[in-house]
Formats: structure tokens, sequence, C-alpha cells
């Protein structure tokens, strides 16, 4: 095989350019005239007095090829033929960091999924004023917990990104500096 180190970067070069779909829908949130807070799928669902107030929240929806359309971090290149560790020169340990939290955020992600789907159920069974009150304090804690995990999962694609930007450079210049040295011979 004329470029032997080839067969070492091009999985983990695929797997950098392979990234989740965004599966993604709005929440549309209002508040009423007596103060409660309301959730509604679509803007046609919102009272059109109230559509001028409304919050739009993105709501959670996983693709199959990724969890909330999370980047996947690439995995470190294996050491190279001249002995040089390529892109492990970024730290394994910095990728297995962002796989630890990638399956962090992912079981978090799962438990908020089960949670809307109680909230959900919840919704349809409040036929009396306490359970509509109930439903609305857990909708308001369910939507901070949301919020809050959304900032996380933007914290850490920003940062996957960064990574895999980097292995990426990385891949690109030794497969530049391997070219270069193909021709000399």
């Amino acid at each position: 095989m004329k470029y032997p180190v080839f067969s070492f970067f091009l999985p983990a070069f695929a797997a950098l350019l392979l990234t989740g779909q965004v599966a993604s829908a709005d929440i549309y949130k209002y508040i009423d005239d007596q103060g409660r807070v309301h959730y509604a799928n679509s803007l046609e669902s919102v009272p059109p007095r109230y559509r001028k107030q409304v919050e739009i929240k993105e709501e959670l929806k996983s693709s199959p090829q990724e969890p909330a359309g999370t980047p996947a971090v690439a995995a470190p290149a294996p050491a190279t033929s001249d002995g040089s560790n390529g892109a492990n020169d970024f730290g394994e340990s910095k990728a297995a960091a962002l796989k630890a939290q990638e399956q962090s955020i992912q079981k978090e992600f799962e438990a908020l999924k089960a949670e809307q789907a109680e909230l959900i159920r919840l919704k349809e069974a409040a036929d009396t004023p306490d359970k509509i009150e109930n439903y609305h304090r857990k909708m308001e804690r369910f939507q901070e917990r949301f919020d809050a995990f959304h900032e996380r999962r933007k914290a850490f694609e920003k940062e996957a990104r960064e990574y895999n930007e980097k292995v990426r450079q990385s891949i690109e210049q030794t497969l530049k500096t391997l070219e270069a040295g193909e021709k000399q011979k």
C-alpha cells in the first residue's frame, strides 16, 4: 500500500465528518390574565390576545443517529508508523472526557424526555383546579431544568466542535506532510 498511514486517518476523518441531525420543534409559552403559565405545541393553539407575549422554546426530540443534535466526537488517531502520535497530541484524555460528557448529556436527555412524557400524561388527566395547578408547577420546574440542560448541551457542542476542528486540522497537516515526503522520494 502506497500510503499506509491513510488507513489510520481515514476512519478518524470519516468520524469527524459524521454529525447528528438536529430534530426540533417549538414549544410556545405564555402567561394568561390570572398569571398562570401555559404551554402549546403550535402558535395557533395560543389565544390571539397572548400571541405577542409568547416565548418560544425548543422542544426535545432526538434523531436516531445522535442525541439531541450533539456532534460526534472524533476519536483520536492511533500512533503512526513513524512513532509520532498524530491527533493524540491533543490528548486521548480530552476525547475520553468528551465521550463521557456526551454520555452524561444523553442520559440527562433521556430523563428529560421521560419527564416530558409524564407531564403530557398529567396535562391530559388534569381535570380539577388542583391537578391543573400541580401540572403548572411541575411544568415550570421542568422548563427550568430543560433550560439549564439546553445551556449545558450548547456548551458541550461548542467544545466538541472546537476539539473536532483541531483534530481535522491535525489530520490535514499530517496528510500534507506525508504528501510532501512522498514527492521528495
